[in-house]
C-alpha cells in the first residue's frame, strides 16, 4: 500500500488528484516528474502570457494558485496541520487529505483542460498516453472531441470563402 498524496491549496480550498494526470499518487512517484508537476507549474505561474514558452491559453485557472499556500497532503498525515482545522468531534483523526476529498473543490479537470489547449502541453499529454500513462481517458476523449469541433468550426468559414 503506502501513503497517497493530493496536491492541496489551503488558501482556495481546492485540490488536484495525481491520478487524473496519469501519475502515481505516492510521493516518490510524484517526485519523478510527470504531468502532475506540469499541472502545478500551470497553477503557480505568475505572469503567464507575456513571453515565449508560456502556456498558450486564456484559461483563468493558469496562475490561479500563485502566492497561495499549497501542500502535498498525505492520507497518513496528522490532523490539524498547516493552519487548517481538519478534525471534528465525529472525525478526530481526519487530516487535510481526507478533508479536501470530502469537502473541497477538485480542479483536476479544469487544469487538464487548460493544459490540453496549449499545443506543447497537449503533446506531453499525448506522449504520456503513448507510454501507457493512465491519464483520465474519458476526460481526454472529451478534450479531443472539443478540439476537433473547434478545428472544424474554424475551417468552415475558410471553405465557404474558397467556394465563392
Amino acid at each position: 500500500m503506502g501513503q497517497y498524496y493530493l496536491l492541496v491549496n489551503t488558501s482556495k480550498r481546492q485540490f488536484i488528484r495525481p491520478h487524473a494526470f496519469g501519475d502515481g499518487a505516492k510521493l516518490v512517484e510524484l517526485a519523478s516528474g510527470g504531468l502532475t508537476l506540469a499541472a502545478l507549474a500551470v497553477l503557480l505561474a505568475d505572469g503567464n502570457g507575456r513571453g515565449g514558452g508560456d502556456v498558450r491559453t486564456n484559461d483563468p485557472v493558469v496562475g490561479s494558485w500563485a502566492g497561495d499556500s499549497v501542500v502535498f497532503a498525505g492520507d497518513y498525515a496528522d490532523p490539524d496541520r498547516h493552519g487548517v482545522m481538519t478534525a471534528s468531534e465525529g472525525q478526530p483523526q481526519r487530516n487535510l487529505f481526507k478533508l479536501a476529498l470530502a469537502e473541497w473543490e477538485d480542479v483536476s479537470e479544469r487544469v487538464l483542460n487548460a493544459m490540453w489547449s496549449d499545443g506543447c502541453l497537449r503533446e506531453q499529454i499525448e506522449e504520456a498516453l503513448s507510454e501507457g500513462s493512465s491519464v483520465d481517458r474519458g476526460q481526454l476523449a472529451r478534450l479531443r472531441s472539443a478540439s476537433e469541433a473547434r478545428r472544424a468550426a474554424a475551417e468552415t468559414p475558410t471553405r465557404k470563402r474558397e467556394r465563392v
